[in-house]
């Protein structure tokens, strides 16, 4: 499993037909937070947790032919991206729970303990606004 705070953390993520997303290494990017140059991933899959895997633990796999994980099934409804389940309902549990350093979060999924601070979060394919204000 690649968790993305390892590597460069700029990489595309590209849709397949089946509703999974990939992801492989942005080699134009800046490298940033001493990462290497080469990130130790190639076309990996997004996946979470599977309802009988006790894990909220989301993130990037080569190989995730696990049935305890879920890697297909994602829908864009606008830019918010939402799970399919069996009934066809839409679903997003995303939860951004922080990891003990300051100001990084870990993406986790169907967090049911909140009591270590884990507040809800969506999954968007647009960047975040640019909030910085230039002098």
């Amino acid at each position: 499993m690649l968790r993305p705070t390892m590597t460069n953390p700029f990489f595309p993520v590209t849709s397949g037909g089946d509703g999974s997303f990939s992801a492989s290494p942005n080699t134009t990017a800046p490298v940033f937070n001493n990462a290497t140059a080469s990130p130790p991933f190639n076309n990996t899959s997004f996946f979470i947790p599977g309802a009988g895997n006790p894990s909220h633990e989301v993130g990037f796999a080569a190989n995730t032919t696990s049935t305890d994980v879920i890697t297909t099934g994602w829908k864009f409804y606008g830019h918010i991206a939402l799970l399919e389940s069996a009934d066809g309902s839409l679903i997003s549990l995303f939860w951004a729970v922080p990891s003990g350093t300051d100001r990084v979060w870990n993406l986790t999924w169907n967090e049911t303990d909140t009591s270590d601070g884990a507040i809800p979060v969506t999954l968007k394919d647009t960047p975040p606004p640019n909030l910085v204000t230039k002098a």
